[in-house]
């Protein structure tokens, strides 16, 4: 008996062409979406709600050529951003509305334009060689975090908004969960511009802490923590954070890494957990606070973190990504550490990991 075809997984033939097609076109679909918002018609349309505009009012509304109006009502509505009734009166979808509307969605288009457009076209390369081709676009580093003080101010903009945007929506939740055994000495490896130092002095009164990162980044830490007068509580550590023979200062109650292991290497992320555990006192933990794409509530969130893991690959750095919690875990496992208690939902899309010596 001839043996029964393997089917693919997926749907049947046509379902594949229609996903495949709109695959295709979805760069279209993209900046057609991006231009109704920044032209107005996604608000001229929201403003009128159910009653809806034909196209030559809105053409009128926006002052746009009523040959552009018409062309992009048929993108927007092929996208299912628009809907057209018997009666020639478009109006936003649900879908349509969110893209108008939503903060986060806002955030994410923004970079995507601003960071990654450009950049994702020599995505084949960066994979092939593992390394940040597509960061040409932007300036001449080798990493982008070596260029974050030079970026032009769109796209420091665009990338601060969002990074900031993910990491300052859980650091409340979390520092509510240190406060419940707050460290008398916490260390904040990768600390960047201070954002978590500062909500963290300001949380934690008896805590002290000790921030790594790289000169210029430190730098502007320090002039935050001054003007806040949190100076003597403080100390500053200027590092290269990929020199593995570089120990962190010692003797810490706690190990904080905030957003920060997805910036890296799966060989470089084990070494830092192994510097972490070694920079820990007695009876000292490890926390991370990291976006899981297998720890998302939201099946969005997890396709959003999927999709922007490209980004570290085609403009970051070429070698990391937002990885999976059971893959950060079993990094940490490698290092000598071992969970002892986990949280999800926080912010945005983040989890925070408590290790402990294994």
């Amino acid at each position: 008996m001839t043996e029964k075809r393997r089917r693919l997984p997926g749907p049947d033939l046509r379902g594949a062409r229609t996903q495949a097609y709109a695959l295709a076109m979805a760069p279209f679909l993209f900046q057609a979406a991006r231009a109704a918002r920044e032209l107005g018609v996604c608000e001229a349309l929201r403003a009128v709600a159910a009653k809806g505009l034909t196209a030559t009012e809105l053409a009128q509304q926006t002052a746009m050529p009523q040959t552009s109006i018409d062309t992009l009502l048929d993108a927007l509505a092929s996208g299912e951003l628009v809907a057209c009734d018997d009666e020639g009166r478009w109006r936003l979808t649900t879908v349509g509305l969110v893209w108008t509307t939503d903060p986060q969605v806002q955030v994410e288009s923004t970079f995507t334009q601003e960071v990654c457009w450009q950049g994702l076209s020599d995505l084949p390369q960066s994979l092939a060689e593992a390394k940040p081709i597509g960061l040409r676009h932007l300036g001449p580093w080798a990493s982008i975090y070596e260029g974050l003080t030079q970026l032009s101010p769109s796209v420091a903009k665009a990338w601060f908004d969002y990074d900031h945007g993910h990491s300052d929506s859980a650091f409340k939740a979390a520092l509510e969960i240190l406060a419940d055994n707050p460290p008398a000495q916490l260390l904040d490896v990768g600390a960047n511009t201070g954002r978590f130092a500062l909500r963290a002095l300001a949380r934690l009164p008896a805590t002290r802490m000790a921030l790594v990162d790289l000169p210029k980044q430190l730098a502007e830490a320090e002039t935050a923590l001054n003007a806040a007068g949190f100076t003597d509580r403080v100390s500053l550590h200027a590092m290269d954070l990929l020199d593995q023979a570089q120990p962190f200062p010692g003797s810490h109650d706690a190990v904080w890494m905030s957003q920060f292991l997805d910036c890296f290497a799966p060989d470089d992320v084990i070494a830092l957990f192994k510097r972490a555990r070694a920079a820990l006192g007695a009876g000292g933990v490890v926390y991370v606070l990291e976006c899981c794409p297998d720890r998302q509530a939201e099946a969005a969130a997890a396709h959003c973190l999927r999709m922007e893991s490209l980004y570290f690959v085609g403009i970051a750095n070429g070698v990391s990504r937002f990885y999976p919690a059971t893959v950060l875990i079993q990094y940490a496992e490698q290092a000598g550490l071992k969970l002892d208690q986990s949280w999800d939902n926080l912010g945005t899309a983040h989890s925070l990991f408590r290790f402990v010596a294994a």
